[in-house]
């Protein structure tokens, strides 16, 4: 349970740091209408899914979960693009950022462990 708190802070912090330099610098150097920017709501959204993922017990609900997860993602990725939030490549971005940080957290905790 301690190490599944950890990887979820870890992820926390990589998604904040991606979300930074990939979504609140561009907006400060292009201003704050751009569509190119990383989606903090696809990263928001796939951390809290994470989170309910990384504590699911039971191995015959993680498939149907991820398939749910997949489209819930895809739902919001499609609101972000219909309503001028998003182009293809800031919903990218967003899910560039989450898959990064999550496989990240898993590399930071073995590497931890492992010393």
């Amino acid at each position: 349970m301690k190490k599944k708190i950890k990887e979820l802070i870890i992820t926390a912090l990589f998604m904040s740091l991606g979300l930074a330099i990939f979504k609140y610098l561009p907006m400060d150097i292009f201003g704050e209408n751009i569509l190119f920017d990383a989606s903090a709501h696809i990263a928001w959204t796939s951390f809290a899914l994470y989170s309910i993922y990384i504590f699911i017990k039971d191995k015959s609900f993680q498939i149907p979960y991820i398939v749910l997860s997949t489209i819930i993602l895809i739902l919001v990725a499609i609101q972000r693009i219909v309503s001028y939030h998003h182009n293809y490549f800031g919903i990218s971005m967003g899910l560039a950022i989450s898959v990064a940080s999550i496989y990240l957290s898993k590399k930071s905790i073995s590497f931890y462990n492992k010393t």
